[in-house]
């Protein structure tokens, strides 16, 4: 058990080197991006010239999943970068064809060989995103549970399960292109009871939110595709993101495209709420507390998920109990905004705080309102 203590400097540099020892040997449980500087390109061979064009191209891939900015490859600074790519590169190596990308093919509608799967030198890619000015998103980033209706003339079909493969293999690469992780619906005998395709069409948000629970999702988007005419499809698309709600429409001559233009969309709704600009901050400090801290191991999870935030930095621990551990950062972007991506990874479930109360250096902080002191945010530690 961790015992009640004031840290002073001497015990904070000796939980330090402790924490380097235990996340040494544990795995993170928090939801992260874990190939966010790495892109996995099709290919047909493996000559030079076809492998210098997959690393151009991997590169414009992880400039926009690291930004969260479709345009990034075209900012003059950046563009000049991509003529050169192999500085960029950490290493390389074919491969077979992964499931999702089986059925993929090119411009000419040919189908590929293999995938060149390259590592990114990720400081030299944040440093270019510096230069030209454009965010930069961290690997915290919310799941997104992913309900889709198509209506294709008579034909109605929920996507999930075994249900429509060539758009669940569009959705998965798409969503590996821009670094957002989805979830897509089982559609076992619990999702069918909870939600037909009436619910989804009709976008009966309490039914949908209700059947979306059991996923634990940071976000749940919401798709009606179908068939203007013989040659044109459109998606009229819904985001609920806790009190946020965001609504937009995509259409095009091919369903996978147009499924494809709402999940960018989506993307681009996440990065414009959580992407920052380097050394964008508020200024605010807010406190954390965290209960259910009664290891070390549990100890070092806590910090390394707060520093994972990409909305949080100046991560520091003020104060140890038995059971809980206070920290404080300071805040990129808004408070909401921070509460928002301490969920995503599924690490903290927030407490209410209204009438708790922690002395801060004989001062009261209390509530997460600011009233007192800084604000005051109460998580539980999950398993």
């Amino acid at each position: 058990m961790l015992m009640h203590s004031r840290f002073s400097p001497f015990t904070k540099r000796i939980y330090a080197l402790l924490v380097l020892m235990v996340l040494a040997s544990m795995s993170v449980q928090a939801a992260e991006i874990k190939d966010l500087y790495s892109a996995e390109v099709p290919v047909h061979g493996q000559d030079d010239d076809e492998r210098l064009q997959a690393i151009r191209a991997g590169l414009s891939t992880v400039l926009i999943k690291v930004s969260g900015q479709r345009e990034a490859p075209l900012m003059p600074a950046v563009a000049t970068v991509l003529e050169a790519p192999m500085q960029f590169v950490q290493q390389f190596r074919y491969h077979a064809l992964s499931e999702h990308w089986q059925q993929a093919v090119d411009e000419q509608g040919q189908f590929y060989s293999q995938l060149l799967h390259i590592d990114y030198d990720g400081a030299a890619v944040n440093r270019l995103l510096r230069e030209a000015v454009l965010p930069v998103w961290g690997r915290a980033r919310p799941s997104t549970l992913i309900w889709l209706a198509v209506e294709d003339w008579n034909q109605r079909t929920i996507l999930g399960g075994d249900n429509l493969p060539d758009l669940h293999d569009v959705l998965l690469r798409q969503a590996g292109q821009r670094g957002l992780p989805i979830i897509l619906p089982l559609l076992d005998l619990q999702d069918q009871s909870a939600l037909s395709f009436a619910d989804i069409w009709g976008d009966f948000q309490d039914d949908i939110l209700s059947a979306s629970r059991r996923y634990q999702a940071g976000g749940v988007l919401v798709g009606r595709l179908y068939r203007q005419s013989a040659d044109e499809w459109q998606a009229r698309w819904t985001m609920y993101q806790q009190d946020d709600v965001q609504r937009w429409v995509t259409d095009g001559l091919q369903q996978q495209q147009v499924v494809k233009e709402g999940l960018d969309s989506a993307a681009d709704h996440f990065a414009a709420r959580f992407a920052r600009l380097p050394g964008e901050s508020s200024g605010d400090r807010v406190e954390i507390l965290i209960h259910d801290v009664s290891s070390l191991a549990a100890y070092a999870r806590a910090m390394q998920y707060l520093e994972s935030l990409d909305m949080a930095k100046d991560v520091l621990v003020e104060q140890v109990d038995v059971d809980r551990v206070r920290f404080s950062l300071t805040v990129r972007g808004d408070l909401q905004g921070l509460k928002q991506a301490i969920l995503f990874g599924d690490t903290l479930a927030p407490l209410p705080v209204a009438t708790e109360t922690l002395a801060v250096d004989g001062a009261a902080v209390t509530g997460d309102s600011g009233e007192v002191g800084n604000a005051l945010l109460s998580y539980r530690l999950l398993p």
